[in-house]
């Protein structure tokens, strides 16, 4: 089973204890869980893993830690409003993931690299027929870990 808690970001100017915060997070997970019926969950746990915003620092390289994406939640960092997959200023500087166009999650960081890609092949003139052939080869690859 796993169990996501959304958390916030590292924000270097706050005092923020992530390990002080996981023991409430994880009694209100045992305690949501037990109004569904799993009362006794935590007795038949065999392993636990638990990671904060500090661990997919340290592993991934996440800017301030944040696993779907750096840039806020709020309306103004929602679908078009969101960065540009193409730097302003340097025109063969590209972004894909969950910090650009259209948003965070793996779906949606997908999409971005698609975007992108389709962006860039239209721009340095890519023959429409190689586009198609590096698109699914990418997709296959993305089948076969989906399958493992």
């Amino acid at each position: 089973m796993l169990v996501l808690v959304p958390c916030g970001r590292v924000e270097e100017k706050k005092n923020q204890d992530w390990r002080a915060m996981q023991s409430p997070a994880r009694q209100a997970v045992f305690q949501r869980l037990g109004e569904f019926g799993m009362t006794d969950l935590e007795s038949h746990l065999k392993f636990e893993v638990s990671y904060t915003p500090h661990s997919w620092i340290k592993m991934y390289n996440l800017t301030k830690g944040a696993a779907f994406g750096s840039v806020s939640h709020n309306f103004l960092q929602v679908g078009y409003l969101r960065p540009q997959n193409r730097h302003p200023h340097y025109e063969n500087l590209y972004f894909v993931g969950g910090s650009t166009r259209p948003g965070n999650g793996l779906p949606l960081a997908l999409i971005s690299a698609n975007l992108t890609s389709e962006r860039i092949f239209k721009e340095v003139a890519i023959p429409e027929q190689r586009r198609k052939l590096s698109f699914v080869s990418a997709k296959f690859v993305l089948e076969a870990e989906l399958v493992e």
